[in-house]
């Protein structure tokens, strides 16, 4: 991830008329003239590309990696997800197989509480290789249910398990990819 995205605890922001709120307002500031470059440099490379449009796309790359983990289905993980991401996910998939788990969390997306919006865009040039990455972070707000799932990628435990709760989401695409692909990057739960 180029730059994580900080959340913005506007419960504890210090007031604007100290040093340490005015540093704050700043990095604010800064935060969001970083995203307007960062965009114009993703449409460069990916000319489809808008804040606007973006949310959808992204959901739709959330949702089928949450459905293909909760399956098991590793080549949908890869096919929707960077390769460092994929490792990790690919490890508690083979761990479960092996019996060195009883059981691993999936999740079933009822409904999302909230539109689905960006909350920042970065990107990052490596001149010796040549290549360059276009990121995107997002925030997701769903209601979903909890399944323990076991070796064989059923779900052991019928209880219902519902949880709402805040995903920030990171989407990365390869300036020099000829698909431009967006892939999931990372996710984070925030509650």
């Amino acid at each position: 991830v180029i730059d994580p995205y900080i959340f913005d605890d506007v419960q504890n922001r210090p007031s604007i008329l100290t040093p340490s709120g005015l540093i704050y307002r700043y990095d604010v500031y800064k935060s969001y003239f970083k995203s307007t470059i960062s965009a114009t440099y993703i449409k460069k490379y990916c000319p489809n590309f808008s804040p606007r449009t973006f949310p959808p796309t992204a959901k739709e790359i959330f949702v089928k990696f949450v459905e293909a983990h909760r399956k098991g289905d590793a080549s949908g993980i890869a096919f929707h997800s960077t390769d460092e991401l994929f490792v990790n996910v690919k490890d508690e998939l083979e761990n479960l197989k092996a019996k060195k788990m009883s059981f691993r969390i999936g999740f079933e997306i009822n409904r999302f509480l909230r539109p689905i919006f960006i909350l920042q865009m970065r990107h990052i040039f490596d001149k010796n290789a040549k290549k360059g990455w276009g990121q995107v972070t997002c925030q997701f707000v769903t209601e979903r249910k909890v399944l323990k799932i076991n070796h064989l990628n059923r779900v052991i435990d019928e209880k219902e398990n519902v949880v709402s709760g805040i995903t920030i989401g990171v989407f990365e695409m390869c300036f020099h990819d000829p698909k431009r692909q967006w892939r999931l990057a990372m996710l984070h739960e925030i509650g």
